[in-house]
């Protein structure tokens, strides 16, 4: 009788246990999804023009290359030592649209990413002008096309795995919260 007893208790302290951790989890899980729902999508296409923070941008074209045809077409030696180091090089018209001058640095290539989805590699450009790495300054309503490379390494993604890309969707990201805000780079030369 005391030995069905404890049986009992044991199973009872079990389940209290298993209702207390599931309400837990359950009571975390519905408050995260109130205060970060899921972010509303906006997807732009190459050609478009679009507004962001001060500037408004438009991707012109999209080119993947090894390193060596990306240090010959473009006059620099970038800044790579992996052998098998490829570039994703992305030329953008984009347009001041303040009455001052603005460094591209501090306000639109903090935030600027390359996003191979479903692969999950994200990486970040670097300016170029003349064949040189640069920090670019536009002048109060001025446009120009700048270059950005975008270095993707072995240590981003393996070479074994590259064929992948095909079959990803590649994209600019703009922002990721609140609004997802991304430019669909459809037709990549080279890949």
């Amino acid at each position: 009788m005391m030995h069905s007893k404890k049986k009992i208790i044991g199973r009872v302290v079990l389940v209290v246990l298993i209702l207390a951790i599931s309400g837990v989890w359950l009571a975390g899980y519905i408050d995260v999804n109130k205060r970060f729902p899921k972010p509303e999508q906006q997807i732009h296409s190459t050609g478009e023009w679009i507004k962001t923070g001060n500037v408004s941008i438009k991707v012109n074209s999209a080119e993947y290359m090894p390193q060596e045809e990306a240090n010959s077409q473009y006059g620099s030696q970038l800044l790579a030592s992996d052998s098998e180091a490829y570039y994703f090089i992305v030329k953008m018209d984009i347009k001041n649209e303040t009455d001052e001058e603005i460094r591209l640095s501090k306000g639109l290539l903090e935030h600027l990413g390359l996003e191979i989805y479903p692969v999950g590699a994200r990486m970040y450009g670097e300016t170029m002008e003349d064949g040189e790495l640069t920090s670019v300054r536009l002048k109060a309503q001025e446009q120009k096309e700048i270059v950005f490379n975008f270095l993707l390494s072995s240590g981003s993604m393996r070479t074994d795995r590259r064929w992948m890309l095909k079959k990803s969707r590649i994209s600019i990201v703009l922002s990721n919260y609140p609004v997802h805000e991304i430019i669909i780079l459809d037709d990549i030369k080279g890949l």
